[in-house]
C-alpha cells in the first residue's frame, strides 16, 4: 500500500530504533514508480544544511531511498527528472520546505551585517531551546539526532498539551 501524504507524517521504528521505510509513489512524465523511503533525521538535516555533506543530493539518495537501492555509480545514470522527484519526495516527507528556504536566503542576503548576526543568534537560541527541552525529556545527543522533524514537533505538542491539562 502506498503511504498517503498527510500534513505530518509519522514513521514507525523497529526494535533497534531505526525508521521503517514506507512506500511512496513517484510520478515522472506519466510513469509511476513505487519506492521505499525514510525521512531525513535531524542529524542528517544538520549535515546537509551546515555544508558538511557537500553532495547532499547523492547523500539523500544513498541514505533515504531504501528500494530500489542505488549505488554512487547508479546515481550517475539516473534520469534527471526521476532523480529530482526522489529528492523532492524525501524533502516532502521530512517536512523540509524548499521554496521557503530559497526565499528566506534571498531576503537574508539583503540584510545588513547586524541583522544577519541577530538572525543567527535567534536561530541558535531556538535550536538550543529544542535540544534543552529534549534533554530534559530524557533524550541524549544520539537520540536527538535520530529524531525526525515531525517526531520533535509531536513531542513538543504532547508536552504542551499535558502542561495545559495539568499545570502544576
Amino acid at each position: 500500500m502506498v503511504h498517503p501524504i498527510e500534513k505530518e507524517l509519522y514513521f514507525d521504528r523497529d526494535e533497534n530504533g531505526n525508521i521503517i521505510p514506507c512506500k511512496f509513489q513517484i510520478e515522472v512524465e506519466g510513469e509511476k514508480d513505487d519506492v521505499l523511503l525514510t525521512p531525513l533525521t535531524r542529524g542528517q538535516l544538520k549535515k546537509i544544511f551546515s555544508g558538511i555533506e557537500e553532495d547532499y543530493d547523492n547523500f539523500i539518495i544513498l541514505n533515504n531511498v531504501k528500494s530500489p537501492k542505488y549505488t554512487e555509480k547508479d546515481i550517475e545514470s539516473l534520469k534527471t527528472l526521476f532523480f529530482v522527484a526522489l529528492i523532492n519526495k524525501v524533502y516532502e516527507i521530512s517536512g523540509v520546505k524548499t521554496k521557503e528556504k530559497k526565499d528566506r536566503k534571498a531576503e537574508f542576503e539583503k540584510v545588513d551585517d547586524f541583522g544577519k548576526k541577530l538572525a543567527e543568534v535567534r536561530e541558535r537560541k531556538k535550536e538550543g531551546d529544542v535540544i534543552l527541552f529534549l534533554h530534559e525529556q530524557g533524550y541524549n545527543f544520539f537520540n536527538v539526532n535520530n529524531l525526525t522533524i515531525h517526531e520533535i514537533n509531536w513531542l513538543v505538542e504532547s508536552f504542551n498539551f499535558k502542561q495545559k491539562k495539568h499545570p502544576n
